[in-house]
């Protein structure tokens, strides 16, 4: 009895903590943009992971299809395709060039619209 008293001790106050700090953080990954030039730019420089891991936690359209094209340039056209459909599009019929001037035109209209 004392060792399961000291188990739910010991624990509770953990699972408080790791729950009021998950969900910060998910308060704050929602309450927060996505940095559109910032992937783009960690792209350009080849950094998919680092590129990846930003737009990742983010549902919006222009997220959507930044997450599409890491995925076009990763090779998994089947991962692509799914964040295309996220997006409400369709992979497009161009190259990765074109696909990455397309996406920085949409980015500077997005932030021209804030």
């Amino acid at each position: 009895m004392e060792g399961r008293l000291l188990k739910t001790t010991l624990t509770l106050p953990f699972s408080r903590a790791y729950g009021k700090l998950y969900a910060e953080l998910a308060l704050e990954s929602i309450n927060m943009a996505c940095d559109y030039f910032q992937v783009l730019n960690l792209a350009k420089e080849g950094k998919w992971h680092q590129a990846h891991q930003l737009v990742q936690p983010h549902s919006d359209e222009l997220s959507c299809l930044l997450h599409a094209y890491l995925h076009r340039v990763e090779g998994d056209t089947d991962n692509a395709s799914y964040w295309y459909r996220r997006a409400g599009s369709t992979m497009p019929d161009n190259d990765l060039q074109a696909e990455f001037l397309r996406l920085s035109s949409l980015a500077e209209t997005a932030r021209n619209h804030e």
